[in-house]
C-alpha cells in the first residue's frame, strides 16, 4: 500500500530499488570512490572500476545499467567465503581475478568498509594458516 501510494503521490524515485535502477553512472563512481577510501583508512587497498549490472526482473530484466564498484587486492576465493560468510552477508563478484563490490544498491558505504575489513583479516589469516604441500613434506 505505500509503495503505491508512493506512486500515485508522484514520489517512485523514493523507492529503494527505483533509485539504484536510475541512480546515473557518475553518481555510482563517486560512490565507489568514497568506498575506496573507506577501505584506504582500514588498509584495503581498493580501486574504483566500471561495473555493469542488470535490473534482473520486473518490465526490465535484461537492461544492462552501466556503473562502478571497487576491485579488491587478494586471493579471490579466500575473501569471497570470508564475505559471504559474514552477518550479514556480502555478496561480491570476481572479475579479471579480482573481488569486485558493486556499489549501486549499497546504501551505507562504512557499514559495508568495515564488513570487508573484518573478512580481510579472516581471509588473511585463514590464508596464512594453509601450510604448502612442499612444507608438509619436508
Amino acid at each position: 500500500e505505500a509503495t503505491l501510494r508512493l506512486y500515485r503521490e508522484g514520489r517512485a524515485s523514493e523507492l529503494p530499488a527505483l533509485a539504484a535502477i536510475q541512480s546515473p553512472p557518475e553518481e555510482q563512481r563517486q560512490k565507489a570512490t568514497r568506498l575506496a577510501l573507506a577501505l584506504a583508512e582500514k588498509g584495503i587497498a581498493a580501486t574504483v572500476v566500471e561495473c555493469e549490472g542488470q535490473v534482473g526482473g520486473g518490465s526490465l530484466p535484461l537492461r544492462k545499467l552501466p556503473g562502478a564498484g571497487v576491485a579488491l587486492q587478494g586471493e579471490p576465493a579466500g575473501l569471497l567465503a570470508a564475505l559471504r560468510s559474514q552477518s550479514p552477508a556480502v555478496i561480491a563478484l570476481v572479475r579479471e581475478g579480482k573481488v569486485v563490490l558493486d556499489v549501486r544498491c549499497v546504501l551505507d558505504l562504512a557499514e559495508l568498509a568495515t564488513a570487508v575489513a573484518q573478512a580481510n583479516v579472516r581471509a588473511v589469516r585463514l590464508e596464512s594458516a594453509k601450510i604448502p604441500e612442499q612444507e608438509k613434506e619436508e
